[in-house]
């Protein structure tokens, strides 16, 4: 089996690219980071829907560790999985008071079986999995307030680095609780 060496040199360059392309986007756009939000926690209930149209809801609770960075915990319900994980959270850019980040985290992941194929696993158990799930994406945040911002996000998840992924898009209303002023 011949080795796809080329593959890798384009996974490698559009790597190097991409990162000289995000370094020198936060380069361009790095501004004083408005009061109230170098530290504090925020909190955001979400409504989302993911792959398959699938629909559901959750929250999550972001802890700002420094200017640009921040912890997420994350827990979601939907009718195709139940999500929860960490996931650290990165300013990407900021225009004026709209601002974009990038996220990666891992978690757990249950699948639930779709009701169409009850039947067919009928009288056996019905298959539902955990497992450990690695996510990326990413998404903007816009303030609507003194303490309260208009958030939306997309992730990708991978379980176990295996087929099939996933993906869930939400909208939420983020709630700074503390270091706002």
């Amino acid at each position: 089996m011949r080795k796809n060496s080329w593959l890798r040199i384009i996974v490698v360059s559009a790597a190097c690219i991409l990162g000289t392309a995000v370094r020198s986007a936060i380069a361009q756009t790095a501004q004083q980071t408005p009061p109230g939000t170098n530290s504090g926690v925020s909190f955001t209930p979400f409504m989302a829907m993911g792959d398959d149209y699938a629909l559901g809801g959750g929250g999550s609770l972001s802890f700002r560790l420094a200017s640009r960075l921040s912890l997420e915990a994350e827990a979601s319900l939907g009718t195709d999985a139940a999500r929860s994980g960490l996931a650290l959270l990165v300013d990407v850019a900021r225009l004026g008071a709209f601002t974009t980040y990038a996220a990666a985290g891992a978690g757990v992941q249950r699948d639930y079986i779709d009701e169409e194929l009850v039947a067919a696993v009928w009288p056996r158990v019905i298959p539902k999995k955990t497992e450990l799930a690695f996510g990326i994406g990413g998404g903007a945040i816009v303030p609507v307030g003194a303490r309260w911002s208009y958030r939306a996000d997309f992730r990708w998840y991978n379980p176990k680095a295996e087929w099939p992924e996933s993906w869930r898009v939400y909208n939420g209303l983020t709630l700074r609780l503390t270091g706002a002023r």
